[in-house]
């Protein structure tokens, strides 16, 4: 069995990939497959998808297109934390031009939002991944306000001292402290 795929199957698969894109967002079209990917792949083959590509011509190709579609649509959204962080990202390539200090307001006030909802107990590392990734988001956007002016880490660092931003922490307590949880 030849499992080489032809070029009419890598268009399948790149209209795959960008339909998952489009669904669960960016950071899942990778090219590492993943467990999620094999369900993926589990979800087209049960749909009949590896059939049908493999058929060829115009109407077969149709045929996957919709059957893609389909599948990409049951697949599960992205965790809440890459949404948040798109959401993030796009307000700071809209936002880029604006002030330092009203960034660092607003980005303050989505973080302690983010804190309050998410704020649970067991959820600290999480909230500190998504503070994390929030400042590289933002560090990339104030980067590319002025293309003769690099913006390094370390003045970064120096611009987060003037404007820190809200550490992680846990809003809402399951357990008493130093309890464990059932």
């Amino acid at each position: 069995m030849d499992l080489r795929l032809d070029d009419e199957q890598k268009g399948i698969v790149d209209a795959v990939r960008t339909l998952c894109a489009r669904t669960a967002g960016p950071q899942r079209a990778r090219t590492e497959p993943d467990r999620t990917d094999r369900q993926t792949l589990q979800r087209l083959d049960e749909a009949g998808f590896l059939d049908v590509a493999q058929g060829g011509g115009a109407r077969d190709h149709l045929a996957a297109v919709l059957i893609t579609e389909q599948a990409a649509q049951s697949l599960v959204m992205a965790p809440v934390g890459a949404r948040a962080l798109v959401a993030v990202n796009d307000w700071c390539r809209k936002n880029r031009h604006q002030p330092v200090r009203d960034q660092h307001v607003k980005l303050s006030a989505k973080l302690v939002g983010h804190y309050a909802y998410y704020g649970i107990t067991g959820n600290i590392a999480q909230l500190s991944r998504y503070a994390r990734q929030l400042a590289r988001l933002w560090r990339k956007w104030l980067a590319r306000r002025t293309r003769p002016h690099v913006l390094t880490w370390d003045s970064f660092n120096a611009l987060l001292e003037r404007h820190p931003l809200p550490q992680p922490r846990i809003v809402h307590h399951y357990a008493k402290r130093g309890e464990a949880l059932p």
